[in-house]
């Protein structure tokens, strides 16, 4: 009874489709901090439900997550144009609904989840977050879409000002950690943990 639940069903600008999203409320909250967790490919809120309780047990802060389109029972499909619209969405929803402030909000990323974290981070109506963490981050969405092309992920990255925290396991055997490294090295507030036992998941 130390974590209240809600779940909402969200009309998305494009197509008016529906994203579901999922709010875990810490009664132990008292820095009012919110994280919103973009998850990898591999994942839905049914997968990930054990740790997301349990990130909030650990954390003592409010937990927000959602399925992308085409993810879980979210409608619509899995592009990575629309990986982008529903960082958008999760943004107006955040700031409309929820009204949380900027100073209150962390951005969490796992592997494709970091593309729509970094898109989050550099909305034209977006301040400055709390912080941003990548864990295992993929390059903008290459994964997610099965296209191999290339993005500019760093210059696009190195808008955001607040500080990071970047994760990435040395036994990830699905995208290099020397990435992440690569990424590190750019970027002037950044804090970093390569630990040598961990893979992507």
């Amino acid at each position: 009874d130390w974590i209240e639940e809600h779940c909402y069903l969200y009309k998305k600008t494009f197509k008016n489709e529906t994203l579901v999203i999922l709010q875990l409320v810490s009664k132990y909250n008292s820095s009012g901090l919110s994280v919103l967790f973009s998850h990898g490919n591999q994942c839905t809120l049914g997968t990930l439900y054990p740790m997301l309780i349990d990130l909030c047990s650990q954390l003592k802060c409010n937990i927000i997550s959602y399925d992308y389109s085409g993810f879980g029972l979210s409608e619509g499909k899995a592009t990575e144009k629309h990986l982008y619209s529903d960082a958008e969405d999760i943004q107006k929803f955040i700031k409309d609904i929820l009204m949380i402030k900027e100073k209150d909000l962390l951005l969490f990323g796992h592997s494709i989840g970091a593309a729509p974290t970094i898109h989050y981070s550099n909305l034209k109506n977006q301040t400055s977050v709390a912080g941003i963490v990548l864990l295992s981050p993929v390059l903008l969405g290459t994964e997610f879409t099965k296209e191999k092309k290339e993005k500019d992920f760093l210059n696009k990255y190195l808008n955001t000002d607040c500080p990071h925290l970047i994760i990435h396991g040395k036994l990830d055997d699905y995208v290099p950690y020397t990435f992440s490294e690569n990424l590190s090295k750019q970027l002037p507030n950044v804090y970093v943990w390569f630990p040598k036992i961990g893979n992507h998941f």
